[in-house]
């Protein structure tokens, strides 16, 4: 944080000029800070397989080498808890992001960091036991709301309103809090989700 002035990681890294040259935090982390070495972004659990994985899409040149990832950020907007039993209006609340995944939290403002899930592991694509093949979509790189943390259902593919986060270790998955804890997770409390809570 301190290297980004005090700020989380956006989920997407947009210019000035509107484009987006980086791309997203997994291509950002692939060239600064992981030694180019995209095997960080593959959870042990998943095979490296369109499957099992995700391609994080977006950016040019070198932050474009990652093409399989196993792990999503929460950046749940206000407004986008339907189904959650928070203590503060909907409005008010939010995942590691202000408004839009390109726009991060203050890490100063966060209400409790080392109670709120930043990373988890994404869940797998269940087409393949289906004998199907359907397209990813990138859109498979965050959670965008409520209904897509661990109180989603899954869904052919991880996207768009129902279960992104995995369920493949023990039933459960790997989740970073923003203190920079890991720990092991069956079903968080809704609140867990909540980064920021605005009076």
């Amino acid at each position: 944080q301190e290297e980004y002035g005090g700020y989380a990681l956006p989920n997407e890294f947009r210019a000035a000029d509107g484009t987006y040259p980086i791309g997203n935090w997994i291509n950002f982390m692939h060239v600064h800070y992981m030694d180019r070495s995209a095997e960080l972004f593959l959870c042990p659990r998943h095979e490296p397989a369109p499957d099992q994985t995700f391609n994080p899409y977006g950016g040019s040149g070198e932050y474009a080498e990652v093409t399989r990832a196993s792990y999503i950020m929460n950046v749940i907007k206000p407004n986008s808890w339907e189904g959650a039993d928070l203590a503060w209006p909907a409005d008010r609340c939010s995942g590691w992001t202000v408004e839009g995944s390109t726009a991060p939290l203050r890490v100063s403002s966060v209400t409790a960091p080392s109670n709120a899930i930043y990373i988890t592991d994404r869940a797998p694509r269940l087409d393949h036991a289906l004998g199907t093949s359907l397209s990813n979509n990138s859109s498979a790189r965050g959670i965008y709301q409520f209904a897509e943390t661990d109180q989603g259902t899954p869904s052919l593919l991880p996207t768009g309103g129902c279960r992104k986060v995995s369920y493949l270790h023990e039933e459960g998955y790997g989740a970073l809090f923003g203190d920079g804890h890991a720990g092991h997770m069956l079903l968080a409390d809704d609140s867990q989700w909540v980064a920021r809570a605005r009076d």
